[in-house]
């Protein structure tokens, strides 16, 4: 059995320090230290286009692997929301119309249910307009709505070119033997992970194919297993068939969902 991790923010969402200013300008600590980025506020980010490193191609194959994301999640008018306002809580989406850039996202209310909501991100001039305390709120019930995509296919294919080539130019530049994604703890990829080695020359290089993305995510725990802590130690282990289940378990009432 696999179980996929949510977006959470270490201590809970109320402890969200923000790492970016709207602008994308990174922030720092009283002793002049880089405020760690949580995978949250970096799908966020990358999402709405807001950080210069957005559309680079890497950041692109990083965010497919953040979350499942575009119009595909949108609920609004979905019969089935009414009854089942869960399925608004995956919403996700990033659109432009002649009043600007907005995100559709979901937000859950006092009582317990999910309603969409709109921040606007750009006007039509394509500058940032939303705030710190906006950014703040909608990266917290990003937290605590969303989880890592876990599209079967996208699994069970080898991780990015892009990715492994950031990776090497990274490892190759910091002399470490891992790529720590834009200062997000959470998003390292190691040597191993990668199937790379250090060729005579110190270079980094590859040592064969690269391995499944599957792999990475659940030796990073971003997939959780009951088969045991060993199963996958080994970067080439190739699973099918595997079913995928949100570690927040929502029960689907008994009636069928076009019920009246």
């Amino acid at each position: 059995m696999l179980a996929e991790k949510r977006h959470f923010i270490e201590g809970g969402s109320k402890n969200l320090v923000t790492s970016y200013t709207p602008k994308g300008v990174a922030k720092y600590d009283d002793n002049g230290k880089r405020i760690p980025l949580s995978t949250a506020e970096l799908l966020f980010r990358l999402v709405t286009q807001s950080l210069p490193i957005s559309n680079n191609p890497e950041f692109l194959d990083l965010l497919d692997i953040l979350v499942n994301y575009g119009p595909g999640t949108v609920a609004v008018g979905d019969n089935r929301v009414e009854k089942l306002s869960f399925y608004i809580r995956k919403t996700l989406y990033y659109y432009t119309n002649t009043k600007g850039s907005y995100l559709m996202y979901a937000n859950r209310t006092p009582e317990g249910a999910y309603i969409t909501k709109y921040l606007k991100i750009k006007d039509t001039n394509g500058r940032i307009v939303f705030t710190e305390q906006q950014a703040y709120d909608v990266i917290r019930q990003i937290s605590n709505n969303l989880h890592w995509n876990t599209d079967k296919e996208a699994m069970m294919q080898p991780i990015s070119d892009n990715i492994v080539n950031a990776a090497i130019e990274y490892m190759d530049r910091y002399n470490t033997d891992y790529y720590r994604v834009a200062n997000c703890d959470e998003l390292t990829f190691t040597m191993q992970d990668l199937n790379l080695v250090r060729g005579a020359d110190g270079k980094v290089v590859r040592n064969g194919d690269t391995p499944i993305l599957m792999s990475w995510m659940i030796n990073h725990q971003i997939l959780k297993t009951d088969v045991g802590d060993h199963a996958f130690k080994d970067p080439f282990v190739y699973a099918d068939d595997a079913a995928v289940a949100e570690t927040a378990e929502v029960r689907k009432p008994e009636n069928k969902l076009n019920a009246k």
